[in-house]
């Protein structure tokens, strides 16, 4: 009998420092609301009666009424719109979720989804595949290929990691597992200093590579 056992590879990196120094540590790898006002116009009261006619009939003064000021009507403020709650769908969201369900048992605050982040781990993920490597440094340049990224697209940071797995099982949970029993990778998702993550998954059918950024 032959057992076919399912390839999966780990990596992980943590960066300290600005955007413009990184130091590497060492490790494995309203819309605005229509307000509408209604003014009320008072109607001009209508005297009705018979006028009795007298001798000598003294003569009438008109008063004039006296004209009140406007009263200026304020419109109830309207509250401010939160921002909207990030939707993260597919197998990156199965990951996102898995990643902070870890945190939630260990008591650490969960994590925020960043787009910027997860711009940078979608972009790692495909290139790893397309050039057929696996490495968080970039073959071309000797360098870590996330923190340029960062740099490239501005994305500030003080202290950032990145997780990287390839598998030929495209089970997410299983990679996650293989995430939290790696003693490296289970510290950076845990990590209480980090407090936004991106995530990007990528697969050509034959395996699946999995890329978690990292930031505080």
């Amino acid at each position: 009998m032959i057992a076919a056992i399912p390839l999966l590879t780990l990596g992980l990196v943590s960066v300290l420092g600005s955007p413009r120094t990184p130091h590497k540590v060492a490790t494995t790898a309203r819309p605005l609301a229509t307000a509408r006002v209604a003014f009320v116009h008072p109607g001009h009261p209508v005297l009705a009666g018979k006028l009795q006619p007298t001798p000598t009939p003294a003569p009438a003064v008109a008063i004039a009424p006296t004209a009140k000021p406007p009263v200026a009507v304020r419109p109830k403020p309207v509250a401010k719109p939160g921002p909207p709650v990030a939707s993260v769908g597919g197998a990156a969201g199965v990951q996102f979720s898995l990643v902070n369900q870890d945190r939630a048992a260990s008591g650490v605050a969960a994590l925020a989804w960043s787009g910027s982040l997860a711009r940078v781990a979608q972009f790692r993920a495909q290139d790893m595949l397309n050039r057929n490597y696996f490495s968080h440094t970039d073959p071309a340049t000797g360098q870590l290929a996330f923190v340029q990224l960062l740099h490239l697209w501005g994305i500030p940071y003080s202290t950032a990691g990145e997780n990287i797995a390839w598998s030929t099982n495209p089970s997410m949970a299983a990679i996650n597992t293989m995430f939290m029993n790696s003693p490296e990778h289970r510290a950076n998702i845990l990590k209480a200093a980090y407090h936004r993550v991106g995530l990007g998954v990528a697969t050509n059918g034959a395996k699946t590579m999995v890329v978690e950024v990292f930031s505080n």
